[in-house]
């Protein structure tokens, strides 16, 4: 253990911040915890996550219950409102004990991370600034979302009006504490402590796997953009389907393009069945608007540069085929921005499809 930094974490039930906060920290170091608010154990610990009463990166502090803290995230994008009406942010999200982490470790936890799953000639495509984007996109959206949820200030940020209430993270976090009859029972044996020990390192464990994968996609999307660009910058003047041998994450390299992607109109890439997709990009108005109307041929809202036409949304197979003309059809999608072939020639086929009945 004295070869371990012991983190001094709250005892009580485990909040999301400080069990992602020290799930952070064992991606760059061997870490260790120990669950109190006895300021002497405290004081003993060579890191402590929200506890302590005190917020010093050069002392290694990193709570958030101070009166006087206010370390915050940037302000979000404006909201809109359930009324239609828009709010505008002065200040973002106050930073919990996990966003404090982020704050001063995040670009190493990143760095570290990627390192370890490339390989030296692939790590060449990465730049500085790439780590940097990596890093503001998590604290914008990862980070930012479990700090609102611990200081209480999630319907300030976020829309969660909805009866429609999806899982987050930091209720996910939650089900680890123990149930009342949980409590009554270790309480009854004797091992209370050591029970709350193990549920916090599980929590930990799985928060470990959720922030090394997320950091881990988001690098494939940077990883993939020079590949694409360099895909996109091989297209002829008149082409207008950019096809894919093989699969890589388009979108993001492709919302990234700018002008670079004018006369592109749908992608073609294999998938990992084995058939063939095509898919349109989305439609922006800023970037779009002026190349195509904001209204479909039916009336209904543009949501895609080249949206299926309705009567093939969510046909499969023969029927598919039969009603567009081109064989080895499998299906399109009844959201009308994807369909699949057997083959590579059927998917561009399809793809020429969207294209002229958009237009239409």
């Amino acid at each position: 253990m004295s070869d371990k930094i012991l983190i001094g974490v709250h005892n009580g039930p485990m909040h999301s911040d400080e069990v992602f906060g020290v799930a952070a920290l064992s991606l760059i170091m061997d870490v260790d915890f120990v669950r109190t608010r006895d300021p002497e154990i405290l004081k003993k610990c060579d890191m402590r996550v929200d506890v302590g009463d005190n917020y010093n990166h050069a002392t290694k502090d990193y709570d958030h219950h101070m009166a006087w803290f206010n370390v915050r995230h940037k302000p979000p994008y404006k909201k809109r409102m359930p009324d239609g009406t828009y709010k505008e942010f002065k200040e973002g999200p106050t930073r919990s004990g996990f966003g404090l982490i982020w704050l001063h470790y995040g670009l190493e936890i990143i760095k570290e991370v990627i390192s370890s799953a490339y390989s030296p000639e692939q790590l060449k495509r990465f730049r500085e600034i790439d780590y940097l984007d990596i890093f503001e996109s998590l604290d914008n959206g990862f980070v930012s979302y479990i700090d609102a949820v611990d200081n209480g200030q999630q319907r300030e940020f976020y829309l969660d009006q909805s009866p429609f209430r999806g899982s987050d993270l930091s209720r996910l976090i939650s089900v680890y504490n123990p149930t009342v009859m949980e409590q009554q029972n270790w309480l009854r044996e004797d091992t209370s402590d050591l029970q709350y020990a193990a549920q916090f390192q599980a929590a930990v464990n799985l928060a470990k796997i959720i922030l090394r994968r997320d950091i881990l996609n988001q690098s494939e999307l940077i990883y993939y953009r020079g590949p694409f660009m360099d895909k996109l910058s091989a297209m002829g003047e008149n082409d207008q389907i950019l096809v894919l041998d093989e699969f890589m994450p388009w979108a993001y390299a492709y919302n990234r393009a700018g002008n670079a992607t004018n006369g592109l109109e749908m992608m073609v890439y294999p998938s990992a069945s084995g058939t063939w997709m095509c898919q349109t990009p989305y439609y922006y108005i800023k970037r779009d608007g002026g190349t195509y109307p904001s209204k479909m041929a039916d009336g209904s809202q543009r949501r895609y540069k080249h949206q299926a036409p309705v009567d093939i949304c969510g046909l499969r197979d023969q029927e598919l085929s039969d009603k567009v003309g081109i064989p080895d059809l499998v299906f399109v999608h009844k959201g009308g921005h994807l369909g699949v072939a057997k083959t590579k020639e059927g998917a561009i086929q399809l793809a020429q499809y969207f294209i002229d009945k958009s237009r239409k």
